[in-house]
């Protein structure tokens, strides 16, 4: 009986010490995973890329921007990037990129095609303009027929010839 005993004592002993190296090793694995799965460079590189653009810079490159659109009318060139534009606003992509998506709430394309449109409508309503519907979206500022009549009919509801024809 005393030998049941001490056996019963040794063996709680040996599954506490094993319960306990299990519980260690998952512990040191589970950070080990964690520590690897975080990758140092791409954490530094968020931290550093982060670019903050205050109220009072977003005010002057709105301004900026309204007078670059309004008066020099860039969306009329169907070679304007967003690193372009941002060229021209003495700005970085990141800046002009968080100006439109959140100060604006749109993204760079969304932007220049809502101008595109609305010059496209002025023009095809103007009964003295000779261009084709395919010219006036070259000189709206649309790179493809597909994607003008793509955007148009998104914007307008309608095709461009049925809008020619309705105005």
């Amino acid at each position: 009986m005393l030998r049941t005993y001490v056996i019963n004592e040794w063996g709680v002993l040996l599954v506490t010490a094993i319960f306990f190296l299990l519980v260690a090793f998952l512990v040191y694995y589970r950070k080990r995973m964690e520590k690897h799965s975080q990758n140092p460079l791409s954490k530094k590189q968020s931290t550093a890329l982060r670019i903050e653009l205050d109220e009072v810079e977003a005010q002057e490159l709105m301004l900026k921007l309204d007078f670059w659109i309004a008066q020099e009318k860039v969306y009329l060139d169907k070679d304007l990037s967003l690193g372009k534009l941002a060229k021209l606003l003495g700005t970085s992509n990141k800046k002009l990129s968080i100006l439109l998506n959140e100060y604006l709430k749109s993204n760079f394309y969304d932007y220049l095609n809502k101008f595109r449109i609305a010059a496209t409508k002025r023009l095809l309503r103007d009964p003295s303009c000779p261009l084709s519907i395919e010219g006036i979206a070259r000189e709206c500022g649309f790179k493809s027929r597909s994607s003008f009549y793509k955007v148009f009919k998104a914007y307008v509801g309608v095709t461009p010839s049925v809008y020619k024809k309705q105005h």
